[in-house]
């Protein structure tokens, strides 16, 4: 209504101006007047609309505001920012539970992971894990060797004190041959008592680091459940790899170094066809 007062106004004064003649004056300040209400109705009109806008950002709209024609209800308004509010919690609670099962899947693979590469006693490289590395090493690194260890009566140790005391013989040993290599070199179990160790050194140096870990083994006794200790020693064997040899083949003739060495009395160093450390 107040527009279309506005315009009826301004069409008057316009026909007035035209056949106003002598009073023009007259009409000239009629005009001034007229842009004055004008411009107030303008700033009235857009202090009510800021009005209008404020009151959409609030929670609880008042209710006389929204529902009041300007030109549209307010009410659509305040109904469609609320709407848009809860559409914006549900992407974000979406968004919560996607990131939820993403982290929940990266989990269960990095623990199927781990179940496929780490045993879960010493938590060392699996067989699986040594045989990946070896065969991707193997050919590329030089010289390249392989440590092959074994626990010596272990079987003794399960019948005397019990298998819990052999899962403290497995876990200390394998602790003992870790800190005991070198940073680079690549530990784990092979299977049962029996570890490898893949190192990037030639015969002579490997048999150092073998000897080193079994001077260790033999120097640092276990505790085991009830109280007791049980020292243990452990058998080594060394193999390097030889020009175009395969990787299972170096396997085979560090294992037979080492049978060597329980052959020649345990708790000591063989490769190379002979014993290199005994204790």
């Amino acid at each position: 209504m107040t527009i279309w007062t506005a315009g009826a106004g301004g069409v008057v004064l316009f026909l007035l101006g035209i056949i106003a003649g002598k009073h023009y004056p007259a009409i000239h300040l009629l005009w001034l007047a007229y842009t004055a209400g004008l411009l107030g109705l303008t700033a009235r009109w857009l202090k009510h609309l800021a009005g209008h806008t404020e009151n959409l950002l609030l929670e609880a709209p008042d209710r006389e505001l929204a529902a009041r024609r300007f030109p549209v209800k307010i009410s659509e308004f305040a109904k469609i920012d609320r709407n848009l509010a809860r559409i914006y919690r549900k992407v974000q609670l979406a968004e919560f539970a996607i990131l939820n099962q993403k982290a929940r899947q990266a989990g269960e693979n990095f623990n199927l992971m781990l179940s496929n590469t780490t045993d879960p006693l010493t938590g060392a490289p699996n067989r699986r894990e040594l045989d990946r590395h070896l065969e991707k090493v193997a050919g590329r690194m030089n010289p390249l060797s392989v440590i092959m260890a074994d626990i010596d009566h272990f079987k003794k140790v399960n019948d005397t004190y019990g298998h819990d005391a052999g899962d403290h013989v497995l876990r200390q040993f394998a602790e003992t041959v870790r800190a005991s290599v070198r940073p680079g070199d690549f530990f784990g179990r092979y299977g049962g008592e029996e570890f490898m160790v893949i190192c990037n050194a030639g015969l002579d140096e490997a048999a150092e680091i073998a000897e080193r870990v079994r001077e260790a083994v033999e120097k640092t006794p276990v505790r085991v459940p009830g109280g007791g200790t049980v020292s243990i020693t452990a058998s080594f064997g060394v193999a390097r790899q030889m020009p175009g040899e395969d990787a299972a083949s170096v396997v085979r003739r560090a294992d037979s170094a080492l049978y060597r060495a329980k052959q020649e009395g345990r708790n000591r160093v063989a490769g190379g066809g002979e014993i290199c450390c005994a204790g």
